[in-house]
């Protein structure tokens, strides 16, 4: 099973009601079984919010078009393991 995850720009969900470590480091992210999903969620939470003054308006009606068309790079995910020495 897949999973696919999004990390948007610092401030485009609200950080109110997440246990605070650290003001400027802290960050939201949304994880779904697929891209669409993710955009989904993601156009949901993604808003101005009052109570967290990082935050900034974003609009996001293009979300979901951008999801849903065909990558434009082939996507394959690679591991490189370098030896040293020997």
């Amino acid at each position: 099973m897949w999973c696919c995850g999004y990390k948007p720009s610092y401030g485009l969900i609200s950080r109110n009601g997440v246990l605070k470590t650290s003001y400027s480091l802290d960050h939201i992210g949304v994880f779904g079984k697929t891209g669409e999903d993710v955009a989904l969620l993601a156009k949901v939470l993604i808003k101005k919010d009052s109570y967290d003054q990082a935050t900034v308006y974003y609009s996001t009606e293009e979300m979901l078009n951008i999801c849903r068309k065909e990558p434009f790079l082939n996507q394959n995910l690679f591991f490189i393991k370098q030896i040293h020495g020997n």
